[in-house]
């Protein structure tokens, strides 16, 4: 969202208004800096105002830009998203995951409406259309891939620093065990860290940067990760809040490795973005025909051997989502327009 709300700002066709945690600022000191570089300054807003207190807010803009559409919303944010519903307050939603609940990852068969008057898509398809219904798909526009790196890099910890330079090469594996909705069984776990045992064993010359979604990673997936990093000095693992790579972000753990494995996710196109060559060890549905699918050790090993041999896939992968500058230059142009008809509607209803 930040790289869009930057060029809105930039452009200066709409005031662009930002709240922000005190504590979120806290914990990441790289938040601050970020917002400074995109030229937008946040309004300092505690956790009170940002959950119950938020009406005044709301009131005062014409719209609000979303990442979960108020009908939909099933966050920690879910009645600040009723109340947006309830007094017919416009939205713009915009996608920001490549695999998304009530977006395009499928469900129950039926199909959704929204309440946003503007849905800004990263891709209009097959998939979107068996989850959206066809006033959403009216209102929506494709803008491709609108996600680009916005923080400075992590400055690398010297535990980091050694663990680079004791391998020849490295590999970035993400995984997504926190998805629920069944989208794991309950062997794959086990089994992924079985292959990722076998695999740190049989190459210790590979340095492998294992991530958990969001580096958040907590119960079994953590207990097993815990578990490889005592038993294999090529294993790094990225944790949100502790460790050797506190505070990282996908994109710091992309630049440190040579190819990424993942399962279909949103991290497929920040790798392939950042030029990365990419794999997959999942996806059923096909949500990225043009990635190769690792179906065992072996597989995964010859990967790590040569990833710069896949890196035209990731290429495809990049072509069919657009150029990200002028993916978030539409996006704006959309935003700008919708927000053009609230006010010449606005402005009708008061003659």
């Amino acid at each position: 969202m930040y790289p869009l709300l930057a060029r809105l700002h930039q452009r200066s066709r709409v005031e662009v208004r930002v709240l922000a945690k005190p504590s979120h600022v806290r914990r990441n000191s790289r938040f601050a800096l970020t917002f400074e570089q995109l030229g937008l300054v946040p309004k300092s807003a505690g956790f009170l105002r940002m959950r119950f207190f938020y009406k005044f807010d709301i009131g005062g803009c014409d719209a609000f830009l979303t990442m979960a559409d108020p009908l939909h919303d099933e966050s920690s944010r879910g009645r600040r998203s009723e109340y947006l519903a309830k007094i017919g307050k416009p939205t713009v939603f915009m996608q920001h995951g490549a695999l998304q609940v009530n977006v395009n990852y499928p469900n129950s068969g039926q199909r959704l409406d929204y309440h946003s008057i503007l849905v800004l898509l990263w891709q209009k398809g097959l998939f979107e259309e068996k989850v959206l219904s066809d006033s959403v798909l009216h209102r929506s526009r494709q803008v491709g891939f609108t996600k680009t790196r916005v923080q400075s890099p992590l400055p690398l910890a010297r535990e980091v620093q050694e663990w680079r330079q004791c391998h020849s090469h490295s590999l970035l594996i993400c995984h997504s065990f926190r998805w629920g909705g069944g989208r794991y069984g309950a062997n794959e776990l086990a089994r992924f860290h079985e292959s990722l045992d076998v695999l740190l064993s049989s190459r210790r010359e590979l340095g492998v940067l294992l991530r958990p979604h969001r580096g958040r990673g907590r119960g079994e997936p953590a207990n097993l990760a815990t578990i490889l990093e005592q038993r294999h000095p090529n294993l790094i693992v990225s944790r949100e809040r502790e460790g050797p790579l506190k505070g990282a972000s996908i994109h710091d753990c992309i630049e440190l490795c040579d190819g990424v494995v993942a399962p279909a996710s949103t991290v497929v196109l920040d790798a392939a973005y950042a030029g990365k060559p990419v794999a997959l060890f999942e996806d059923p549905h096909r949500f990225f025909p043009e990635l190769p699918t690792l179906q065992s050790v072996d597989e995964l090993s010859a990967f790590a051997s040569d990833p710069m041999a896949h890196l035209a896939a990731a290429e495809a992968v990049r072509r069919r989502y657009g150029d990200v500058h002028d993916n978030i230059e539409a996006a704006a142009e959309a935003v700008e327009d919708a927000l053009v008809g609230i006010r010449t509607a606005a402005a009708g209803c008061r003659r």
